[in-house]
């Protein structure tokens, strides 16, 4: 693997270890705020500068890899936790004393699956992390075709590196203009359940494809110092997270866009090489697998809400917590929970596929 899809792991490896930490904690509101100005659009960038040229040339199978990578994922996992829902309620990892938790009947599960298929909605609190998915397969979609468009004429001109920088902030400043415009006038496509979070999600993917395309340099120290600094000021003038579905004041969308954008490219910049090989290989293996963490690691932290609940005598129906028990979290069980809920999904997964490998070697 070289160095450049290395850093782009170890980005990755970033990102899902600071969701899983935010998702366990309701306190610090200057930690919570700042990491939420970044850690989301790290991936949608990280996404567009992965991006292979090739797929311009095979549009169509271009948008049947996503279908098939992130739409049926997103459905396949929906479904199954709409089919267990009854299920995790009688274990009391959903409770009607949270969020209005309780069993479906028949008519409700039929509901909730046209749900996923027509509109790729989801009212699974346990999957409620499933948003990005979503967001990830329409605006991979809205990024391409604009992309695709700047490609063809590229190819078709021959334009030199300088026309492609003009076209590239064209293209990203029209996008921001357009996100800010549907968010100012509360716009959004309801038949498809797409809202302006799509398209902002989208203009991340493509400034991370420019990024690359137009072979921005690795951020040296003082940069990255300065875009910790940013966090902080931002934050304080102008907090925005990608993650909430309520529309936000559309001032705030430059200030968030920039810090997303230098704060993930701070990251990407830092020099990962110097690890020890240890640590190299934990952080790649967790940024190869960020897809397992995203699905089970609210159901890991009930793990951890069980040895809580039996330790401290609480009643069965605080399992339901979503998505901790916040005042044991708060008081520093936070630590546990982010610990169970990256490597619990890892190790799981790992002895599956080992075993998995096992079988099939004895049938062969």
């Amino acid at each position: 693997m070289s160095q450049i899809n290395q850093n782009v792991t170890y980005t990755k490896a970033v990102g899902i270890i600071l969701m899983v930490f935010l998702h366990s904690i309701d306190f610090y509101e200057y930690v919570i705020k700042p990491i939420s100005m970044f850690h989301m659009p790290l991936f949608f960038i990280m996404s567009g500068y992965c991006l292979k040229e090739k797929y311009f040339r095979m549009p169509l199978y271009y948008i049947w890899r996503k279908v098939k990578t992130l739409w049926w994922v997103y459905v396949k996992y929906v479904i199954i936790f709409i089919l267990l829902h009854n299920i995790f309620c009688s274990l009391y990892l959903l409770d009607s004393h949270y969020w209005s938790q309780y069993p479906y009947t028949n008519e409700q599960i039929v509901r909730e699956l046209m749900g996923v298929f027509v509109h790729m909605e989801n009212h699974e609190l346990l999957l409620g992390q499933f948003w990005f998915v979503k967001s990830l397969f329409i605006a991979s979609l809205i990024a391409f075709s604009f992309l695709y468009i700047v490609n063809r004429v590229e190819k078709k001109y021959n334009l030199s590196i300088r026309q492609k920088t003009f076209c590239f902030s064209v293209l990203i400043m029209g996008g921001a203009f357009f996100t800010m415009t549907l968010n100012y006038m509360k716009l959004s496509f309801t038949s498809f359940n797409i809202s302006p979070r799509e398209f902002l999600a989208a203009l991340f993917i493509i400034i991370g494809y420019s990024m690359k395309e137009l072979k921005v340099r690795l951020f040296p120290c003082f940069m990255i110092g300065i875009s910790i600094i940013l966090i902080f000021v931002n934050t304080y003038f102008a907090f925005y997270g990608l993650m909430k579905d309520d529309f936000h004041k559309t001032i705030n969308y430059i200030p968030y866009i920039i810090t997303a954008v230098t704060v993930t490219w701070s990251i990407y910049s830092l020099p990962w090489h110097k690890l020890c090989n240890s640590i190299s290989k934990v952080l790649l293996y967790i940024g190869n697998n960020t897809l397992p963490i995203l699905i089970w690691h609210v159901i890991c932290f009930k793990l951890v809400s069980f040895l809580i609940i039996v330790l401290f005598g609480l009643p069965c129906y605080e399992l339901g917590e979503f998505q901790v028990i916040f005042r044991y979290a708060d008081k520093g069980w936070f630590v546990l929970y982010t610990i169970v809920g990256v490597f619990v999904p890892l190790i799981v997964k790992y002895y599956f596929v080992k075993v998995s490998r096992t079988l099939m070697e004895k049938n062969n």
